[in-house]
């Protein structure tokens, strides 16, 4: 009886759009910057060895890239500048282990 109703014309036609707004919704999550972190467990943490900071850690890149500018002062004004700041983001990359 349960392949009888999920063969029906109807039925595919609901599963199809119920399918095609939780894809669109997956999608839109995965455009947050937020969602390395909520999907991987990615943080980011300051990777400037020769000076002391805070054990702060960030869940988004522009967090890390404001604490490099404002407390680092990497600058950000020519492509050389943003190619320098954008490796010590990468750098800054850990994975945080998720339960």
């Amino acid at each position: 009886m349960t392949r009888e109703y999920l063969d029906g014309d109807d039925v595919k036609a609901q599963l199809g759009d119920v399918a095609l707004r939780m894809v669109t919704q997956r999608r839109a999550r995965a455009a947050t910057p937020r969602w390395a972190t909520y999907a991987l467990g990615v943080k980011y943490k300051c990777p400037v060895d020769n000076e002391r900071c805070p054990d702060d850690t960030w869940a988004e890149p522009k967090g890390l890239k404001t604490h490099l500018i404002q407390d680092h002062k990497f600058e950000e004004g020519n492509e050389e500048a943003r190619r320098k700041l954008d490796e010590n983001v990468k750098r800054g990359i850990y994975f945080e282990h998720h339960h």
